[in-house]
């Protein structure tokens, strides 16, 4: 699972924080970059599975998400977004 949190916006610097979870680690990334590189660089080119994401588009652009080593899996609290918004459109 890898999640991202923006902090430091207020003086026109931007960290994000990256937390990747395993099965028996938590891994904390800080970088100035939301780019799609931050978790690439850290799994590696070889790396594989499934990893819970938001909705960040940026993790299609994974070079091991493109060539299918890693799936990604996005949280059920985002997709349900859709649903919700669909609903209220759906109803006007």
């Amino acid at each position: 699972m890898a999640g991202i949190c923006a902090f430091g916006r207020e003086k026109g610097y931007g960290w994000w924080l990256w937390v990747i979870l395993g099965a028996d680690t938590v891994i904390y990334l800080l970088d100035s970059s939301r780019s799609h590189e931050v978790p690439e660089a850290h799994f590696g080119p070889q790396a594989s599975g499934v990893l819970e994401v938001d909705r960040y588009s940026g993790y299609k652009a994974m070079a091991q998400v493109k060539s299918g080593l890693i799936v990604l899996a996005f949280c059920w609290a985002h997709v349900r977004r859709d649903f919700v918004e669909w609903a209220r459109v759906g109803q006007n």
